[in-house]
Formats: structure tokens, sequence, C-alpha cells
């Protein structure tokens, strides 16, 4: 729905009138629906996303963390809704050497973004991760920029590490 043109409203027209409940992942998106597609809020159901939580998550694990550096992170896909090049023009701010940023992910931004970070020694990009929790909990705080977001998982995931956030105030991310 996030992307979804007003123009092309009437697949999902149809879709809502064809069913007795529609299911929204936040607050955020059930506005979305009404406001932009003229959904009928009564039909519409909020059901927040969980967070997947492995069996043998230990939640007193910390990483052991050189206390000399300050690890900034940003967990999730590299596109334009996400607001990552927010995060590294602020870096261009941050002279201190004992501050870096670590970008796990991927997306159709990554060259531009890399590109984009060429001249600065306190951004790192590692790719897509496979273990997120390991990830979020070798950081000092987690920074999500996005633009738009429908909830923000990420933020739940951080706060499951005990990974302070700092994050845009927008859409979904204040549910």
């Amino acid at each position: 729905i996030w992307n979804q043109k007003s123009r092309n409203w009437l697949v999902p027209r149809f879709i809502a009138w064809k069913a007795s409940i529609i299911i929204s992942n936040s607050f955020a998106t059930k506005t979305m629906l009404v406001k932009k597609f003229y959904i009928p809020g009564i039909k519409i159901r909020v059901l927040h996303n969980g967070v997947n939580i492995p069996l043998n998550f230990d939640y007193s694990y910390k990483c052991k963390k050189n206390s000399s550096i300050f690890r900034i992170g940003f967990l999730g896909r590299l596109d334009t809704p996400k607001g990552v090049h927010v995060i590294i023009n602020a870096m261009r701010y941050l002279v201190n050497d004992n501050i870096k940023l670590v970008i796990a992910g991927n997306g159709v931004l990554e060259g531009l973004l890399k590109e984009q970070a060429n001249d600065l020694e306190n951004v790192f990009f590692i790719g897509r991760i496979k273990k997120p929790y390991s990830f979020l909990s070798s950081l000092d705080l987690l920074i999500v920029p996005s633009i738009r977001e429908p909830l923000g998982n990420v933020c739940l995931e951080a706060g499951l590490c005990k990974i302070p956030v700092l994050a845009a105030n927008v859409d979904g991310i204040p549910e």
C-alpha cells in the first residue's frame, strides 16, 4: 500500500469490497488505506507484527565491545524510503574518530550509497547479515532514519537486544 499510486485505486478498492475483514500491521497503514484508497475503516483491524525470536535467544547476551569506539548501526533494505542517505550525510559532521557507522543490508541503492560514503573513513558496509540479533547486540545505538515505515520491526528487535534506538517519527514507528 505504501508504494501504490493513488491513481491505481481500483484493485485495492475491489479487494477491500470483496473482503469481510482487512488486517493491517499498524494504525499508520490503516490510516493510509482509509485516506488514500477510501477503504472503510470499519473493515480494517490492526494486528501489529511480532518479531521472530530464536529458540536459543539469550536475553542477557551482550557482545564484548571496544569501549573506545561508539558503534552506530543501520539494519535494513538499502532503498529510498529507508533514509540511509540521511545518516551518511550526518556522518560528515561527526569528526570524532571514535564514532563508526556500520550499515548492514543490501538493496537497489547500495552502489549509490557506497559512492556517497566513499570519502568517509567512519562508514562501513557489511552487506546482508544472517544473524541480525548478533549484529544488533554489537551496537551502541541503532538508527532508523526512515522516510516511510509501516511499522519498523527492526526497532522491536533492537529493543529485544536492549539496544537504544534513534528513529524518525514517521508513520508506524511511534507505534
